[in-house]
């Protein structure tokens, strides 16, 4: 493809994501990741209980019993969310800890759980593997994803490319296309590793942001009227970069582990720890500025919207995880309106 085919065929594609029971949503989109083993944000702050949100089974990796009491029961209340919901296989997850749920399995869950998307279970290769090998994990993906949408209504079914070359993507994207023509979405996984790295690495930035907006246009190729979602994009940063290059959809984790970790997001920074910390790595994560309080003085997220005092904010955050995450999943979903204001 040309350049400016490859532009155009990465900057258009669906504007709205349609789901059964919900308003349609308008598309470039964020979810919000949420794990069923962690405290609840929408609880303190309900405000977020109408965005749209996705959770992991591989919380069931770590304790089983979930998988009864809350992936095939009322998740929803669980996780106290009103919005779109969907449900990751885990892959990820069951790769890291080397345990795994069959793929029986995860249709019987799929066929109960609320969730209205449901991601194949991938088998995502790795950077050492060989073309053999990420041959073989891909055949696997191919096989799982033919055994979900045996056994699961085949439109809540979300299929995942993954591709090192753009053969590979190609040839992925024929493989899902012959079990599945016009899925609702697909996701792209695997790319967590480049946008980190293109983060801390500036010199590589412009060919992790060339090699990201070719690997959309040639997805939205070969599936023009299907949501395109990149995996796990996380931080801020990382979901304006997605949207920015022509993704419909992403998913963000990273709020609750960045609060989690004691630090709060702000816009167009990275991490902000609120006071000074004794640490090893004494530059890993920067102390708020006196630039960052100014923007942190205007925020109109509800948590800060708790304080309206500075030094109360300061304060009130510092102290509450629930606070943070609030806080952080606002700066998320805020960033991302403002790509896609770019875009747009």
């Amino acid at each position: 493809m040309r350049p400016q085919e490859v532009i155009a065929a990465t900057m258009t594609g669906p504007k709205h994501l349609k789901l059964p029971g919900h308003d349609k949503v308008a598309l470039p989109m964020v979810w919000l990741g949420q794990s069923v083993r962690t405290t609840v944000v929408t609880r303190r702050y309900p405000e977020f209980a109408r965005e749209s949100w996705m959770v992991s089974l591989g919380d069931a990796v770590y304790r089983p019993r979930l998988i009864e009491k809350v992936f095939k029961a009322d998740i929803r209340a669980r996780i106290g969310v009103k919005g779109p919901l969907m449900l990751d296989s885990g892959g990820f997850t069951m790769m890291m800890n080397n345990r795994s749920l069959r793929v029986d399995e995860i249709a019987s869950i799929y066929r109960d759980t609320q969730a209205e998307l449901c991601i194949t279970l991938d088998i995502p290769p790795i950077g050492t593997d060989t073309r053999r090998k990420r041959s073989g994990k891909y055949c696997k993906t191919r096989d799982n994803l033919a055994a979900l949408i045996d056994t699961v209504q085949p439109r809540r079914i979300v299929p995942v490319v993954h591709g090192t070359t753009i053969e590979e993507v190609d040839s992925n994207c024929l493989a899902i296309a012959e079990l599945l023509p016009k899925p609702r979405m697909v996701c792209i996984g695997g790319l967590v590793p480049l946008l980190r790295r293109s983060m801390r690495h500036p010199e590589e930035r412009a060919a992790s942001i060339a090699w990201l907006k070719t690997l959309v246009s040639t997805v939205r190729r070969e599936f023009p009227r299907s949501v395109i979602h990149i995996l796990g994009a996380g931080s801020p940063q990382n979901v304006a970069t997605a949207i920015a290059c022509g993704a419909d959809s992403t998913d963000s984790l990273a709020w609750r582990r960045a609060a989690g970790f004691g630090t709060i997001y702000l816009p167009g920074t990275s991490e902000r720890f609120l006071a000074p910390r004794d640490r090893q790595r004494e530059n890993s994560r920067r102390t708020v500025s006196r630039e960052d309080l100014e923007l942190l003085e205007i925020c109109l997220c509800p948590a800060c919207a708790e304080w309206p005092s500075l030094k109360h904010r300061v304060a009130g955050l510092s102290e509450s995880y629930l606070a943070r995450a609030a806080h952080n999943a606002f700066i998320v979903l805020a960033e991302a309106r403002s790509a896609i204001s770019k875009t747009s």
